[in-house]
């Protein structure tokens, strides 16, 4: 594994201060300059269009920011630390204003926002206040100054210090992503044994290192691999190793390096994970949860993924184990207490944590047996270990032998067999999570007994849709309790993300018509924040949530998934509105832009089902949505290639054109296989851009990356070998017959351009074959190269030797030769003698 993690903190915590969004400085964070009974003069505010002197004592008067004509910025304004409820001693009647005043002082530009009153909890104002300003294009240079205005003066004589005022460049959404990744470096702390760590939240006397994937460091490490994979496709088409690439990989496997340093051994082969840890990284409650919410098969699910990213196989070695722990914990054949059902022979199940009896054998995707699926089905995909896929359907055989079935189709118990426990609906915790599963099991094996298992039970789950006084569908969260909650895990969002799932297995219109209702709810439920929108909790509750759980994040990653499931611009406005709330509900910290909990809550959780990282997962998606136009034109056409291809033993060979007699199949990355295999691995990474966050949107992209990896294996099964390595002729007949005798060394036409796209699948898929194939052909290029001047190459391999026929094109000769050289060294750290 990866090491010196506590030397790399360091080197980013230096790094990422590089162009800071703030302009203030420390010493302009409050006002501290005092001014009483200081007259209104000099201070104006806008009344209509009468510039006037404001009323009432200025209390204190502070420029801080020097602005240019015409430039955008923000102002965000709170009270902390005072230790007292203000209105209690006040009235309540703070107003703070802002005026923006030329380099002259010959003319005032008034600017002025009142923030009214500023309601007060144990000392600190319970909300931010925020304006945005342009300044005025008629003067050279403009000052912001500050003011407040209270009616009482004695006591604003002892709060100023208290009030905090930033001040910021204006921003857009994409800051989002990039301020959250600032704010992981600073908050990231060094683990006792290795690796990086994050605590739960900033309040203080409450830190706890929580390990899961939703709610503690491994929800971290997933959202980094998230924003590099984006990065990595965002990034030139050479250039794939920029510091700004790296530095949420850097974090993720400092996540990865602190889980792995805790890892406790089941005495069986396996290892599993404490849910919660003190800094000193004992275990806080003894506690074990199997779940991907909060336990083992979460951390698996990252260790895995991590381990295709980085191609450190240590990392899956990890996860393997966490999988055999799993395996061990099996309750689908125990006898539970009270023979509350018959145990079922070849099945998996888990209880939702360590140890508990049969009988609280859960059917939770969050906390037992559809989520611990999943991840051994993502395992399979990734290693072909047919064990895991045997675990994955024997947990479809728990599912089936335990499910309960009335007119409306079949359903599940959360806990199954337990008279005790309840019937939930959504995407976390109930029937919605369960076909999720069952979904992710059809796209592997393609089993017609699954098929009817997920129409079964949707037909159940829509069944009970229930609609409000506006014709929007909405979902109970637990049957029979009357709260519908509207976030993605309990929520209709999570329902209707799965639906769109099943939409595209068999095009059934209801799914989508039900998806529809379920946004006219949240149309019909909004809350107006800012210029935008918020959700409560549910129709129960008031509070309003960020994160991806419960808030806005996850309801906004629905309304993304219908846009791209349908190309609908509703949906995508609505995902605008819910970018706007969420902007509106931000402040201005002292990295950048963040969020708190809620926005009635005064601190911020760091992880993703509540907290920024949910928020960041949002916005990433919602900036990388792009034209959908655009991006069903490059389904279209992937799938017309798609269907040209030809089978050719293990591989696909493709024409390089159709419809012709006796075409000829090439080799090079621009008119051949290797090429179709870049598209190919492309649109799989933009396609599942969104799957990491638990299959959240229709697209099943496996497929794309199968065929890739079916491109490259005909190419290896026609390699030449030559020159100590393996090449390629240019061109082949559909019998295997050489049809161009060229062998080349280039980008475009050869071996360089065919060993890139192996390591860039070996990337994709964690099989290091591929990265082995890579190295046999760069053997090739190294003892094909012109060494009487160095390193340099010719168009052609039969040229080689011929110094004055070396080219310098990038793309027939030596630079394109010489950056696949680089790109490999910088994967492998292999470097010829």
């Amino acid at each position: 594994m990866r090491t010196s993690t506590i030397a790399v903190l360091i080197v980013l915590a230096a790094s990422m201060i590089i162009a800071p969004q703030i302009n203030s400085t420390s010493d302009v964070d409050s006002f501290n300059i005092w001014r009483p009974g200081a007259d209104g003069l000099g201070c104006h505010t806008l009344i209509g269009s009468a510039n006037l002197p404001t009323t009432g004592e200025i209390l204190f008067d502070l420029p801080v920011y020097a602005v240019t004509p015409g430039e955008a910025f923000t102002v965000t304004s709170w009270i902390e630390g005072y230790g007292a409820d203000l209105s209690g001693a006040s009235g309540n009647d703070l107003i703070i204003g802002y005026n923006i005043l030329d380099g002259d002082n010959a003319l005032f530009t008034p600017a002025t926002v009142s923030f009214g009153n500023f309601p007060m909890v144990a000392g600190d104002s319970t909300g931010d206040y925020e304006q945005a300003f342009v300044a005025p294009m008629e003067h050279g240079t403009y000052y912001l100054h500050s003011y407040a205005v209270g009616g009482d003066t004695t006591f604003f004589r002892y709060i100023h210090d208290f009030v905090k005022v930033i001040v910021s460049d204006g921003y857009d959404t994409t800051d989002v992503v990039e301020d959250i990744i600032r704010q992981y470096v600073d908050l990231a702390e060094v683990g006792v044994s290795a690796g990086l760590k994050w605590v739960e939240t900033n309040k203080t006397g409450d830190e706890v290192y929580k390990s899961g994937q939703t709610k503690g460091t491994a929800s971290v490490g997933s959202l980094m691999l998230d924003i590099y994979e984006d990065r990595v496709r965002s990034s030139l088409f050479m250039g794939l190793n920029q510091e700004d690439v790296e530095t949420p990989l850097t974090l993720a496997i400092g996540a990865g390096d602190w889980l792995v340093s805790l890892k406790s051994s089941d005495g069986n082969g396996g290892s599993f994970w404490y849910e919660v840890y003190y800094a000193n990284e004992t275990s806080n409650n003894g506690k074990v949860p199997n779940s991907f919410y909060g336990g083992v098969s979460g951390i698996v699910s990252f260790l895995a993924r991590l381990s295709r990213i980085t191609h450190d196989p240590a990392y899956l070695t990890v996860a393997e184990e966490g999988l055999t722990y799993l395996i061990n914990e099996n309750t689908a054949e125990d006898t539970p207490t009270g023979n509350t059902y018959t145990p079922v022979v070849d099945g998996y199940a888990w209880t939702e944590n360590r140890g508990e009896d049969a009988n609280l054998t859960s059917t939770r995707w969050s906390k037992g047996g559809p989520g611990i699926g999943a991840v051994f089905l993502e395992v399979y995909r990734m290693t072909g270990n047919s064990l895991y896929l045997d675990v994955a359907y024997g947990h479809y055989l728990f599912l089936s032998a335990t499910k309960d079935t009335d007119t409306d189709g079949d359903y599940w118990l959360q806990f199954v067999g337990n008279p005790d426990s309840f019937v939930y609906l959504g995407r976390w915790h109930g029937i919605a999570g369960i076909v999720s599963f069952l979904i992710d099991l059809y796209q592997v094996n393609e089993k017609v007994e699954v098929s009817n298992l997920i129409t079964s039970s949707l037909s159940w789950l829509t069944a009970h849709a229930d609609y409000d006084t506006n014709d929007g569908a909405m979902f109970e969260n637990k049957l029979g309790a009357g709260e519908y909650q509207n976030g993605w895990s309990r929520g209709g969002a999570g329902i209707g993300s799965v639906l769109i799932r099943a939409h595209e297995l068999n095009s059934n219109a209801g799914y989508l018509n039900l998806v529809y209702d379920i946004y006219k709810h949240y149309e019909n439920v909004a809350v107006v924040l800012g210029n935008g929108w918020g959700f409560t909790d549910s129709n129960l509750a008031t509070k309003i949530y960020v994160g991806m759980g419960h808030g806005g994040s996850g309801i906004g990653l629905f309304m993304l998934g219908a846009y791209q499931a349908t190309g609908d611009d509703m949906f995508l406005e609505g995902a605008q509105n819910v970018a706007l709330g969420l902007d509106a509900s931000s402040f201005v910290g002292a990295n950048g832009i963040s969020w708190t909990k809620s926005t009635t809550d005064l601190y911020v959780d760091n992880y993703i089902y509540y907290g920024i990282g949910g928020v960041a997962k949002f916005f990433l998606h919602y900036d990388s949505m792009g034209d959908y136009d655009a991006l069903q034109t490059a389904v279209d056409a992937t799938n017309y290639v798609l269907s040209t291809g030809v089978v050719d033993g293990n591989g696909l060979k493709f024409p390089e054109k159709v419809g012709i007699t006796d075409p000829l199949y090439k080799t090079g990355v621009l008119k051949g296989a290797p090429g179709n295999a870049l598209q190919f691995m492309n649109l799989y990474q933009r396609l599942s851009t969104d799957l990491p966050f638990f299959g959240l949107t229709a697209n099943s992209t496996y497929e794309y990356l199968n065929a890739a990896e079916d491109a490259m294996i005909w190419m290896e099964s026609v390699a030449t070998p030559v020159e100590g390595g393996i090449a390629w002729y240019e061109a082949l007949y559909d019998n295997g017959s050489i049809a161009i005798n060229d062998i080349h060394g280039s980008y475009y036409a050869g071996a360089a351009g065919v060993a890139d796209i192996y390591t860039r699948l070996a990337q994709a898929t964690g099989n290091q074959h591929y990265m082995d194939v890579a190295e046999d052909a760069g053997d090739f290029l190294i003892n094909s190269a012109n060494s009487t001047v160095g390193f340099a190459w010719t168009e052609a391999y039969a040229d080689f030797t011929n110094g004055t026929l070396i080219s310098t094109r990038w793309t027939y000769g030596t630079p394109g030769i010489a950056d696949f050289m680089i790109n490999f060294y910088q994967q492998t750290g292999l470097q010829h003698p």
